[in-house]
């Protein structure tokens, strides 16, 4: 397990958004091994309440995707759940299916369901056939759901291959994403007082992630961005995002690659980081220090 059962040994609960068969619980079959049980929740804020609220010890959080780009609720929720933070990620490779009932084929589709960043990372495919109506559908998952409870040869779900034996469907083609490297950057969040940070656990790099707002000033952001260059940190990702309430003000969003050290050290660094940035910023917050892989 990359991360630890809850006290008393008991197995630690994870939740995701979505139904059986979403991407988000093969990510955490793939982080967590047999170490974890599952609990699906019908949203993405109401997976980041069950941590906070203790229903769950952790939730696999989808990020950012490498073909359609940012979660941009979960980077709200990231800012709006104060009382959780990042404690590992990981990146997974995303394979999509159309998936329909016994005795559907692709002539007598009309209509297709999916979440809604699946049908970009599916746009050759579907391109080819125009003539399709693309409803959305709150996860890959629950579209499948839905075309099963309809029954009819006329609707169709992008959706893993796996979920297909969830809900007794067809698998009319496979494969069917417009580049093959098409992979979803998940984070594991967990309450901000577990104990650990994550970060002595294993994984193929180590990171930091932070929120912070920007003086409207000149050269602001300028100066926020050479607290990371003065010490040599790798800024891998930054991401603004509108500011609730405040009207053409943004919040940022940056990972950081970390050096080679002991957790005591990576602590200290980023200390050091946060007192360096709120000099300069607003509501400076370190989401997590913690270690990412790839599945």
């Amino acid at each position: 397990a990359i991360l630890p059962a809850s006290g008393g040994g008991k197995v630690p609960v994870c939740a995701f958004s979505g139904s059986r068969g979403a991407f988000a619980e093969q990510a955490i079959r793939q982080y967590f091994g047999e170490n974890a049980d599952e609990l699906p929740l019908p949203s993405f804020r109401e997976i980041f309440a069950a941590v906070a609220d203790g229903r769950a010890d952790y939730a696999m959080v989808p990020i950012e995707n490498s073909l359609a780009g940012s979660v941009y609720e979960n980077y709200d929720n990231l800012s709006r759940f104060e009382d959780v933070k990042i404690a590992g990620a990981v990146t997974c490779r995303i394979r999509h299916s159309l998936l329909a009932v016994a005795g559907a084929s692709v002539g007598t589709i009309k209509n297709v369901y999916s979440h809604p960043h699946g049908f970009p990372q599916c746009a050759d495919f579907l391109g080819k056939h125009p003539e399709w109506q693309h409803i959305d559908a709150p996860s890959t998952a629950e579209a499948a759901e839905i075309v099963a409870q309809k029954g009819s040869p006329e609707n169709a779900a992008i959706a893993s291959g796996i979920t297909a034996r969830y809900h007794n469907l067809a698998e009319l083609a496979s494969g069917i994403e417009s580049d093959a490297r098409n992979y979803t950057r998940f984070v594991i969040i967990a309450p901000a007082d577990a104990e650990g940070t994550g970060y002595p656990f294993s994984g193929e790099t180590s990171k930091a992630s932070f929120i912070f707002l920007s003086k409207n000033a000149p050269g602001a952001l300028y100066e926020c961005l050479g607290v990371f260059h003065a010490r040599k940190l790798n800024l891998t990702r930054l991401e603004s995002r509108p500011r609730h309430g405040e009207p053409w003000r943004y919040t940022f969003y940056a990972d950081v690659e970390m050096p080679e050290g002991s957790a005591e050290e990576a602590a200290a660094l980023m200390r050091e980081v946060v007192a360096q940035l709120s000099a300069r910023a607003e509501d400076v917050r370190l989401l997590g220090i913690y270690r990412e892989r790839s599945c």
